[in-house]
């Protein structure tokens, strides 16, 4: 009834190869925790932004203002609850914490409805500025947008290349969009112009039937003016069909008839610099009549509105708050000989700012389709030097 010596030592074997396995385990598991443990905290917020604002953390409840001044009329109603799956707010008002999973791309396009004439889906690119997109969403949801929209599509690219980040689940509410971009590296740059196109593609969906009116691109250290999206009503569709506000490409507000004239961004500008310079000028190229753009801190002034103050507020931006990062800094000089071979500006020269010199100039390097998205372009692809195959 004893077994032979060798069964006993392949039973051995196999126990041990059984403790191994679950040691492997809980080690891995204990890793796990510890590396969600080290998740950056949530940032001390302090009363930093202008009258009728309030923490974003009142979005889930009613808004809190923080200084005695004239609110907005938005301002004076509760907030919508996050809309869940049944149709409540399970999270008792201000807490959000299960409005998010911590990773993963969250459902876009959740929609809120409003009492206005006009669809609008705005998208905001962030890259671990969590007070300024504090500060953004705020002034967002304490303007007038949902009196003067009828539907509204408020989204968050994470744009920092990491997992969602336990600020989003904790202070953004499910009716607003988290989309984790996949394709961006710890570390690595913002990839604007490739974020921008995102956002045109997931607004419009199709150039020749919109799925919105109106497609916004915000960076998330802007703050809009209380009563923004009335006062660019008076702007947009009717005198301008592309309007870029701020500095830079910090606020654009488009139309799918502008896409379709002037075409999407060129992602080989794969950083934070010239990404704008080459959209404004292919805008001033093809779209003149339509495009409005008022960005003084570049020298660019195309048939302005005039006091852009009533959209949006004057605010430091990333440069001017330190917050320049080096892998962005390093591709700013490569960035600027691939602009100025594209439109055959001689090397220092200076940068041509005033976009209106380029008005009778095209491109010198073709450009080439890359989504499907782009099919229906009006616009003169062999003027722009489109590849032959792709038209």
């Amino acid at each position: 009834g004893v077994s032979p010596p060798w069964v006993c030592r392949k039973a051995s074997q196999e126990m041990a190869g059984w403790v191994s396995q679950i040691g492997f385990h809980l080690f891995t598991v204990v890793l796990t925790v510890l590396a969600l443990a080290s998740l950056e905290r949530l940032p001390s917020y302090g009363n930093r932004f202008p009258a009728g604002s309030s923490n974003v953390s009142a979005i889930c409840g009613p808004p809190v203002v923080i200084r005695a001044a004239p609110a907005p009329p938005i301002a004076s109603r509760a907030a919508p609850a996050p809309v869940s799956a049944t149709g409540t707010n399970p999270h008792g008002g201000g807490d959000c914490s299960a409005a998010l999973p911590r990773y993963g791309v969250v459902a876009h396009d959740r929609v809120l409805n409003g009492s206005g004439n006009i669809s609008v889906a705005i998208f905001i690119a962030s890259r671990n500025e969590y007070e300024e997109l504090n500060g953004l969403l705020v002034s967002i949801w304490q303007s007038d947008i949902l009196e003067k929209a009828s539907r509204v599509s408020i989204n968050i690219f994470n744009n920092n290349g990491r997992p969602i980040h336990e600020w989003y689940r904790r202070r953004v509410p499910e009716n607003v969009s988290v989309i984790s971009l996949a394709d961006r590296l710890p570390g690595e740059g913002a990839h604007l112009a490739r974020t921008w196109n995102s956002a045109l593609m997931l607004g419009f969906r199709d150039l020749k039937k919109p799925a919105y009116d109106l497609v916004i691109t915000l960076q998330a250290d802007t703050l809009l003016a209380p009563r923004w999206f009335s006062e660019l009503r008076k702007e947009v569709p009717g005198k301008c069909g592309l309007l870029g506000l701020g500095k830079g490409d910090q606020m654009v507000t488009y139309t799918a008839e502008a896409v379709r004239e002037i075409g999407l961004w060129d992602e080989r500008f794969h950083n934070l610099a010239f990404q704008e310079h080459d959209f404004f000028d292919r805008a001033i190229l093809h779209y003149r009549p339509r495009f409005c753009v008022e960005d003084i801190s570049h020298n660019r002034i195309q048939r302005p509105i005039g006091n852009t103050s009533r959209i949006i507020l004057d605010t430091k931006t990333g440069n001017a708050r330190g917050r320049y990062q080096p892998v962005d800094k390093q591709y700013h000089a490569p960035l600027m000989r691939f602009y100025y071979a594209k439109w055959e500006e001689s090397m220092g020269s200076p940068v041509p700012d005033h976009i209106i010199g380029h008005v009778h100039k095209k491109p010198s390097l073709p450009g080439y389709m890359m989504y499907d998205f782009e099919k229906d372009l009006t616009i003169d692809r062999a003027k722009l030097g489109w590849n032959p195959k792709f038209i």
